[in-house]
């Protein structure tokens, strides 16, 4: 169990989850019931700012919620089953023998015992990415920070010991790898010419299976422990498990959520971008063939149209036909990163070049693009590297 700090700040980024919050919880209030309950030690102490799951498998929903100083927690829940999970930095996750089935208007109460850990090993493996580097030499650690924290913490690999090869081998599929572990990419990483081999050395120097245990600092939590108790992190599971989003765009006037698969082409061969309704768990996904994958998709809502970028193209759904449109777009070789939309409906975005070094003048341009002409003007910004 990762610590509240990073547990808090993982789950924050997953836009994702926060955006629909909103949405499903006011969907589902009237018939939400009352759960409570207290997180003890087996020493019967309670247990300040742990972490409680509620899982429901249909749609699937997790609902998080964060224990207060006395150990107490508090969440509406709608009808259904869920499987409840409770820990905290330093003992095991806890979990119900069986689904706990919330019935309307029923008020229910959980207590949930967590057992300390004393395997140094597990306790490492809760630890975050900035505790994991704090341990290793700053001379050791430039490598990892700039290979191994792209897409994932690093805290990952906290709690394990493999030799060099077990972690040549991990390092050389993580680098052709789609970043869900479906399966290998048709189209390398554009960082695959950077060595990364060169991560080798120290992971097992610090993670070999003569590493010993780490010497990491640990970082207490910050927030008031009674003001943490009244967030409520809800999770939406997509149609594919997959699905790798990246950026996504509220539809408050249709109550849904709209989402760019960042690498379906990569893996699939066809880009894809699609809504979800957190309120009754559906969804729909729109091809892209030119499309590899997408990054931020934007709302017009002016004109009902739904838009979102990859490397050489744009493409939007519109709302009057329920389709969407692709539109080539000629930018060299620079790649579409992010969008932005203005009052009159053009669509803005930096660009980046993959083929040039990351200070090279190249990055130092946005563009827009008029949909009414799909004429593209490219604009030099006069701070170095902030169109990236």
């Amino acid at each position: 169990m990762k610590s509240v700090p990073e547990r808090i700040g993982l789950i924050a980024t997953l836009s994702l989850s926060l955006l629909l919050a909103a949405t499903w919880t006011a969907a589902r209030a009237e018939s939400a019931s009352a759960i409570t309950g207290t997180i003890h030690n087996t020493g019967g102490s309670p247990l300040g700012g742990a972490l409680v799951h509620f899982l429901s498998k249909s749609p699937v929903v997790r609902t998080t919620v964060i224990t207060n100083g006395t150990g107490r927690f508090s969440v509406e829940l709608p009808p259904g089953s869920f499987e409840v999970s409770a820990g905290t930095r330093g003992y095991a996750e806890a979990k119900l023998d069986s689904p706990m089935v919330v019935e309307p208007g029923r008020t229910q109460e959980v207590n949930l015992t967590l057992q300390r850990l004393k395997d140094p090993l597990a306790l490492e493996a809760q630890i975050n990415g900035a505790e994991l580097l704090a341990a290793i030499p700053s001379h050791d650690r430039r490598e990892l920070v700039h290979r191994c924290v792209g897409c994932h913490s690093l805290g990952v690999v906290g709690g394990q010991r493999h030799s060099e090869e077990v972690w040549r081998t991990t390092v050389r599929r993580m680098s052709g790898q789609h970043p869900t572990g479906k399966g290998a990419l048709k189209v390398r990483n554009p960082w695959e010419n950077a060595d990364w081999q060169d991560t080798v050395p120290k992971l097992t120097k610090y993670l070999g299976p003569d590493s010993g245990n780490l010497d990491y600092p640990t970082y207490p939590i910050a927030n008031d422990l009674d003001d943490l108790s009244k967030v409520v992190i809800k999770e939406f599971s997509l149609v594919r498990p997959e699905i790798y989003t990246h950026d996504i765009a509220a539809d408050p006037l249709q109550d849904r959520v709209w989402y760019g698969d960042q690498a379906a082409g990569i893996v699939d061969a066809v880009g894809r971008f699609g809504w979800y309704d957190p309120a009754t768990g559906e969804s729909k996904e729109f091809e892209v063939p030119p499309c590899q994958g997408f990054t931020r998709a934007v709302t017009d809502y002016k004109r009902g149209r739904v838009w979102v970028g990859c490397d050489h193209a744009l493409a939007y759904w519109d709302s009057t036909t329920d389709e969407a449109t692709v539109i080539p777009v000629d930018i060299g070789e620079d790649h579409i990163h992010g969008l932005a939309l203005d009052s009159k409906g053009n669509v803005w975005f930096p660009l980046n070049n993959k083929t040039v070094k990351w200070n090279d003048d190249e990055f130092d341009y946005i563009a827009k693009f008029e949909p009414e002409t799909s004429k593209v003007t490219r604009y030099q910004i006069p701070t170095p590297l902030a169109g990236v």
